[in-house]
């Protein structure tokens, strides 16, 4: 057994240079540790304020605009909508899906049903019947209802038309007769 009362140290000296080779490492690790719990603090603080910040606040907010317009064209039309809900509805504003839902709602507000839409004037003067396919049906729908009803003939299907000769006094009792028979 060894009298050494520094134990694996030979001398005061010796354990005094492990002491400070101790301290140092200790000091590097702790400092190891702080960056680590630092940079976990800071990712946790970028992920939360990933999901809190709104999406028009956020860095690839752009990108995500071009990306939904290309997928939806339709949105174009509604962007107005779009925003004015993201700014009013915070739960959208932070939500991934956000773009997607505002646009669905605002697709749900304006749907109409076919029953809605033919009874709106503004729908049928703007689509309808400005429309030369539909008008063209009607006409021909029209048409061929008139040639079903049983009624006398005034004009051929080829467009002919009947002539008689038109009817014309010889004389003055005539003439007045004729002249009676239009005014009453």
């Amino acid at each position: 057994m060894s009298n050494n009362k520094y134990g694996k140290f030979k001398d005061e000296q010796a354990l005094y240079e492990a002491y400070l080779k101790l301290e140092a490492e200790f000091t590097k690790k702790c400092q190891q540790l702080k960056e680590y719990e630092q940079n976990v603090s800071d990712n946790k603080v970028v992920e939360d304020n990933a999901t809190t910040l709104p999406l028009y606040q956020r860095e690839d907010w752009q990108d995500k605009i071009a990306e939904f317009i290309s997928i939806y064209p339709l949105a174009r039309r509604y962007a107005g909508k779009i925003g004015k809900i993201l700014l009013d509805e915070p739960s959208l504003a932070t939500n991934e899906e956000g773009l997607s839902l505002a646009l669905l709602k605002i697709l749900a507000q304006e749907y109409k049903t076919p029953e809605d839409m033919v009874q709106d004037d503004d729908f049928l003067d703007g689509y309808v019947y400005t429309n030369e396919r539909i008008r063209q049906k009607i006409i021909a729908d029209y048409i061929e209802s008139l040639a079903d009803m049983n009624s006398p003939t005034i004009m051929a299907r080829g467009g002919e038309v009947f002539v008689t000769p038109a009817k014309k006094p010889r004389t003055i009792r005539e003439a007045s007769a004729m002249a009676y028979k239009m005014l009453k």
